[in-house]
């Protein structure tokens, strides 16, 4: 039986199709790397992982980390029967996960959920940690628990009344400052902070922020709600970031999960830009979140 301090798990996806395009839970991993970093000793399960060696069949994958999940077919949901699609838990099967959770002795749960529309995933884990560990606390953040509170609410008071848990709202540094006033580290404090991707079987890419929220207030998305301040992190740092997975474990892939990636270019992405140039770092950089194409000029663009 393996101690730990808290167990992160992220969930599966429930859903017609989904695929891997640079997708990682970025908060859930910066967690984890902070906790390591304050001493707490945590095991991370991903639900999602096409690494793991005892699936049934090795999802395909693509160029630059991208690839499919494996997927086992579900019954549709009441909602969805109308919908002429075969319906897909992506992850891994039920009994691999059980058996992972049954080697472990943890003081409590964190679980987050990306899409709002994938909380069933979310739903499935709490209800088997209410059923099979009733008295161990779990912690829930990401975008789905924010911005769908009511929904969450509704859900875990309605049907785990007995439920000891907690909602993730404030930053990862006042959240650990607030954990360690219940728990105390067991371990010793790892050597750096950087998201735990190297808890991963596997690292086919690194997910990069090089600021947080976005300067703009388009009354279509929620990043307002998510981030109410545009903050950009010091380019020095970003760039010793991607040097540290580039040469300590090979990383060439990189996605930018930046809501405002292109402002303040010159002060900032450039100078990251140039900064992996002069270090010669060979890697590669993706946007999945996307770009303001009104920032694309010549220099941008070259």
């Amino acid at each position: 039986m393996k101690e730990i301090d808290f167990l992160l798990i992220n969930p599966w996806i429930y859903d017609f199709s989904a695929h891997d395009f640079w997708l990682k839970p970025y908060g859930l991993l910066k967690l984890a790397g902070k906790l390591r970093k304050a001493g707490y000793k945590i095991h991370y399960i991903d639900l999602l992982d096409p690494f793991h060696p005892d699936l049934p069949k090795s999802p395909k994958r693509k160029l630059f980390g991208t690839g499919h999940f494996y997927k086992e077919a579900i019954p549709k949901p009441d909602f969805f029967r109308d919908v002429p699609r075969r319906f897909f838990r992506y992850g891994l099967p039920f009994s691999i996960f059980l058996r992972e959770v049954s080697g472990l002795r943890f003081k409590g749960v964190m679980l987050t959920c990306t899409m709002t529309y994938w909380y069933p995933g979310l739903f499935t884990l709490i209800d088997f940690f209410a059923k099979y560990f009733p008295k161990k606390p779990l912690y829930i953040g990401g975008i789905y628990a924010k911005l769908c509170l009511k929904h969450l609410e509704n859900f875990i008071e309605t049907n785990y009344p007995w439920l000891r848990w907690d909602i993730v709202r404030e930053d990862i540094d006042t959240f650990i400052s607030k954990l360690k006033e219940t728990y105390e580290p067991s371990g010793k404090p790892f050597s750096h902070s950087y998201p735990a991707f190297d808890l991963q079987r596997h690292i086919p890419y690194v997910v990069i922020l090089t600021s947080q929220g976005c300067p703009f207030s388009c009354p279509y998305c929620a990043s307002k709600k998510l981030y109410p301040y545009f903050i950009q992190h010091e380019p020095e740092e970003i760039i010793e970031e991607i040097s540290f997975w580039h040469q300590r474990f090979g990383v060439l892939d990189f996605a930018f999960y930046d809501d405002a990636l292109l402002v303040n270019f010159e002060k900032h992405l450039a100078v990251i830009l140039e900064g992996v140039l002069k270090r010669g770092l060979r890697v590669r950089f993706h946007t999945p979140n996307a770009l303001h194409a009104r920032f694309i000029d010549l220099e941008v663009a070259s």
